[in-house]
This record gives C-alpha cells, structure tokens and sequence, in this order.
C-alpha cells in the first residue's frame, strides 16, 4: 500500500513519534499553576 495518504501518515510518525499507534507516555505540556484565592476577611 503506497497510496499519497499512506506515505504522509508514515512521514508524520516518523517526524512526531507521539503520533504512533500507543501514543507517547510523557505529556507534552504541564497545566499553568492555579493562583490561591486571597483569603477574604469576613465582617
């Protein structure tokens, strides 16, 4: 099988190794630090 489609889908995996079948392990990005409310001062 050596349609266009076949022969893109085999380039990107070997460009984005994350792209193969299994995924990678190691996200790729790590969620922003959320800020602590300020603690508000009750009447």
């Amino acid at each position: 099988m050596n349609s266009p489609a076949v022969e893109v889908i085999r380039w990107a995996q070997t460009q984005f190794p994350a792209l193969l079948p299994g995924g990678d392990s190691r996200p790729l990005m790590v969620p922003p630090a959320r800020p602590k409310p300020a603690a508000a001062s009750r009447p």
